[in-house]
């Protein structure tokens, strides 16, 4: 274990309660999630985990603890129940945490032509992007209100910025965090409370097979640059701390962000079905 670890003792797991900062992150098991964990975790954050799959959230604790004694724990909570927002704002409550940096890592996808898949799916979907990431903002951001200080980092993606066809309902759910997120920043910065929203591209992780978007279905993750989750999840930290607003990474992702500003909606939702047509 690192020299500057705080050992567990009493006073040790009282020093780190008080001075160091604690961040919530959804979605902590998946690609962008377990990699932000393990930076907050390197930078000497407490960190509560937050998933539905009890079992890849105490392995990733214990990876987490093993490394480092910091106050690491896990709630486990499914995103599209009805009031998941709440529940687990008032179990942060319960447990005596102060939450300083918000991270709104979950999120679904749904690929194919809009009408053929079940409609239970698209709802699901809006249910873990939008809803949740709303009830989160809303109960957390208003404790940060009140103390003048805290963070919300929020998951948009280079989709925000295009019409989806064959993934709309995803597209569009994101078009909604990034003008959310931008809003909110404006309303929040006069309290002391920063918010970003990261816009990143293509992503190799498990987010592809259960969306059925993966090499089997579609093109998309042949015709699109793949970014690796652990370089995005250092920008990621290091933008958001500088107060970074929009975080975007990568040359195409830029160019495609700045080009979407000029092309025609039709345009763009043409060379996206075209990008991530149907095997």
């Amino acid at each position: 274990m690192p020299s500057y670890c705080l050992a567990f003792s009493f006073w040790g797991k009282l020093v780190m309660v008080i001075f160091l900062k604690t961040v919530l992150i959804t979605g902590a098991t998946g690609g962008i999630g377990s990699e932000l964990c393990k930076v907050f975790a390197q930078k000497q954050y407490n960190l509560l985990l937050v998933g539905r799959n009890e079992a890849k959230l105490a392995s990733l604790k214990d990876e987490l603890q093993s490394k480092c004694a910091r106050q690491i724990d896990f709630l486990l909570a499914d995103l599209s129940l009805p009031d998941a927002g709440k529940v687990i704002y008032e179990e942060t409550i319960k447990r005596n945490l102060k939450v300083d940096v918000l991270c709104n890592v979950a999120g679904l996808g749904v690929y194919g032509d809009f009408l053929n898949r079940n409609l239970i799916d698209h709802k699901e979907l809006l249910a873990v992007n939008l809803q949740a990431v709303l009830e989160l903002c809303h109960y957390f951001g208003n404790d940060m209100r009140k103390r003048k200080s805290g963070k919300i980092i929020n998951i948009a993606s280079i989709s925000a910025f295009f019409p989806g066809p064959y993934m709309a309902t995803y597209y569009a759910s994101k078009a909604y965090i990034l003008s959310f997120s931008v809003a909110l920043a404006k309303e929040l910065k006069p309290y002391g409370v920063d918010v970003s929203v990261v816009c990143p591209g293509v992503i190799p992780t498990e987010f592809y097979p259960k969306a059925s978007a993966d090499l089997k279905h579609s093109y998309l993750l042949k015709r699109m640059p793949l970014e690796n989750p652990k370089t995005l999840a250092k920008i990621i930290y290091k933008k958001a701390m500088k107060n970074k607003l929009i975080i975007k990474n990568g040359i195409i992702n830029r160019l495609l962000i700045f080009l979407s500003i000029f092309l025609p909606l039709r345009v763009k939702a043409f060379i996206v079905s075209w990008v991530q047509r149907k095997k």
